[in-house]
């Protein structure tokens, strides 16, 4: 198991730059054969909806929509 910890990109993980720093070093690790935990500890959320969108840019769900149809 590997912990993915957000703050080491910064405080405020408000810029693209840093988004796609992000993806490009946590993509692999996902893709990888262990499990990782995401770690925001340290990081400034002005809301929970930033969680929320941090994970959206990082796991795009539409490969996943066919399995919840009926």
């Amino acid at each position: 198991m590997v912990t993915f910890r957000f703050v080491e990109y910064g405080a405020d993980l408000g810029t693209r730059q840093i988004g796609v720093k992000v993806r490009t070093d946590l993509l692999p690790l996902i893709l990888g054969n262990e499990k990782v935990v995401l770690d925001f500890t340290g990081v400034a959320m002005n809301a929970d909806l930033r969680y929320a969108f941090c994970l959206l840019v990082l796991f795009p769900v539409e490969p996943y929509l066919k399995h919840l149809q009926s």
